[in-house]
């Protein structure tokens, strides 16, 4: 009897959820398609399908052995990862060099195809909530607490704007990579440690700063010994802000009018 697909779902304290699972039972996990999975994508799903088989009732090629490559799922959209996959294993294949060359070929243009499809960048924008000394003035170790990220920005420097679940999609995809850097270009090196990391679950005001409910906080250390450009610049207001990078594909919303001509 085959088992039925189920999805959990987890409910933080800060009223976020997270779905894991699959979303239906024909959901693939693309990074590790299975034999059975690519004995039922069509011949159209790969690079190269040698000659000498014959097709089945449904017109793919049999044996299954014949057909290299796969590089689109069963839908017919290209897989980026077995895209790449195909062009490292295509050199190391039995086949004759000129196919080899010929499928080589196809998969560069495929992956440029994928490469070149636009993709906006974000640079999203927080504020510093406070800046100071861990112990006594002359402690070289600080702390900043700030807000990376709050749903719904009225002030937002690219007029984006986004849910308390695309804040908590942010703070969870950093957690697994926790890369920083200064101004989106320079390797901050050492120096800098983050500390405190959480999204607030009610809204509340700290040094006259109002901080909204699913927002972002971090709170993170600064050694004014690894970093004293760093630290001055927190000091003085020139750097008052995280901006988290990273790129998507921007949606136009409707605007107020239209939203109430809809409704």
């Amino acid at each position: 009897m085959a088992e039925q697909a189920t999805q959990a779902q987890l409910e933080f304290p800060d009223g976020t959820c997270l779905k894991i699972g699959p979303a239906a039972s024909d959901d693939v996990d693309k990074a590790a398609w299975t034999t059975a999975y690519i004995n039922k994508l069509p011949d159209s799903a790969f690079l190269h399908i040698e000659s000498g088989g014959e097709k089945d009732d449904e017109g793919k090629t049999k044996p299954r052995s014949l057909r290299h490559f796969p590089v689109r799922d069963a839908a017919g959209a290209l897989d980026k990862p077995h895209v790449v996959d195909a062009l490292s294993r295509i050199p190391q294949s039995d086949l004759p060099q000129s196919v080899k060359d010929s499928c080589s070929a196809k998969a560069k243009k495929l992956l440029a195809q994928i490469n070149a499809k636009k993709r906006d960048v974000f640079e999203l924008t927080g504020r510093v909530l406070k800046a100071a000394d861990a112990a006594a003035a002359e402690n070289p170790i600080h702390y900043v607490l700030s807000v990376v990220l709050e749903p719904n920005p009225p002030d937002d420097t690219q007029k984006d704007t986004y849910t308390e679940a695309d804040v908590w999609e942010a703070r969870r995809t950093f957690m697994k990579s926790q890369q920083v850097n200064l101004m989106h270009a320079m390797d901050i090196g050492k120096g800098v440690a983050i500390l405190d990391n959480w999204i607030t679950p009610v809204e509340f005001e700290y040094g006259g700063q109002k901080v909204v409910k699913g927002s972002w906080l971090v709170g993170a250390e600064i050694d004014e010994r690894e970093q004293p450009e760093l630290w001055g610049a927190i000091k003085s207001g020139a750097v008052t802000t995280w901006s988290i990078e990273g790129d998507g594909v921007r949606t136009p919303l409707a605007d107020e009018e239209q939203q109430q001509a809809a409704a």
